[in-house]
């Protein structure tokens, strides 16, 4: 099923794909999933890690806990920052693996900071 005029446009109209983005295919339903999931994710150890430098400082000070904290925090600005590039543009793979890598990247440094944050 074709919604092609047959000059390379498609038409506009009731049944147009460009009206109804449920008719997606499942694919993009999976990636937005993913990117839900991931960002998600993300966040609430970003949040969780950036408040618990202010609570848990028994082992280590305040301010080290604190800046730590900020260059995840700036981490994240970068990464927000490409996730918007990659929405504007028709990029290619190549941002969404870096923001794939990034994310990724973040949760293993909240990681180390919490395990810092808690003397480990």
């Amino acid at each position: 099923m074709s919604y092609s005029n047959g000059g390379g446009y498609e038409q506009i109209g009731a049944a147009s794909p460009l009206l109804h983005p449920d008719l997606a295919s499942s694919d993009v339903k999976g990636s937005r999933l993913l990117h839900f999931i991931l960002g998600s994710v993300t966040a609430v150890i970003v949040v969780s890690t950036f408040i618990g430098s202010f609570i848990f400082h028994k082992e280590s000070s305040v301010q080290l806990n604190v800046f730590f904290s900020s260059c995840i925090l700036l981490t994240c600005v970068s990464n927000i920052a490409l996730m918007i590039w990659y929405r504007n543009q028709a990029s290619t793979s190549g941002i969404r693996f870096i923001i794939y890598f990034n994310s990724i990247n973040i949760i293993l440094l909240c990681i180390c900071a919490n395990l810092y944050h808690h003397g480990f």
